[in-house]
């Protein structure tokens, strides 16, 4: 081995390697340099938006503000009554679908209405088992109606039969624009 071209070796090594040092930390200062001027621009940016929204502030009466004020006061109240009537529940969905719903032979004498549960209890009579049984089967053909519950019936000396039913229905029928 020769020690000459060792030395030789190290030296252009050393030469490439000071290049690339030198290129690097010129784009590190660089990087940094453009880093505070994008700083300063936003920031004359900011102050620029800022003198020219005070500007548009000065611009009419003092009549003007007053009337922009009431009538942002009264964007706010229906945006508030419209979040309100979005959420507003509706029972005269549900009479008008037991109306479309019920057999002529059948007669309801009490309504418990259960908005919270989506659900209602029906008391009343029919003529006999088999229209009772006719108008379960309404009631379970319908897309509304998730399950029906019968929760107690008995037959009178008449032959009527007095019934309770609960029927849990679909959330969309308390929907008041449904």
């Amino acid at each position: 081995m020769d020690l000459n071209s060792i030395s030789k070796f190290t030296k252009e090594k050393s030469l490439f390697s000071d290049i690339v040092f030198y290129v690097a930390i010129s784009l590190l200062v660089s990087s940094i340099l453009c880093y505070f001027i994008f700083l300063i621009k936003i920031s004359s940016q900011k102050e620029r938006v800022k003198v020219l929204e005070d500007s548009m502030l000065q611009i009419g009466t003092a009549e003007q503000k007053e009337k922009e004020a009431i009538i942002f006061k009264y964007q706010k109240k229906i945006a508030d009554y419209t979040k309100f009537l979005n959420n507003h529940k509706s029972t005269s969905n549900v009479f008008a679908f037991l109306e479309s719903q019920t057999l002529p032979e059948v007669w309801f004498s009490r309504i418990n209405l259960s908005e919270r549960e989506n659900k209602i209890i029906l008391t009343g009579e029919s003529g006999n088992m088999d229209i009772l049984s006719r108008q379960i089967s309404t009631f379970e053909k319908n897309e509304f109606v998730k399950k029906i519950s019968i929760l107690n019936s008995s037959v009178w000396d008449s032959g009527k039969i007095k019934f309770s039913i609960t029927v849990d229905l679909d959330p969309i029928l308390f929907v008041s624009n449904y």
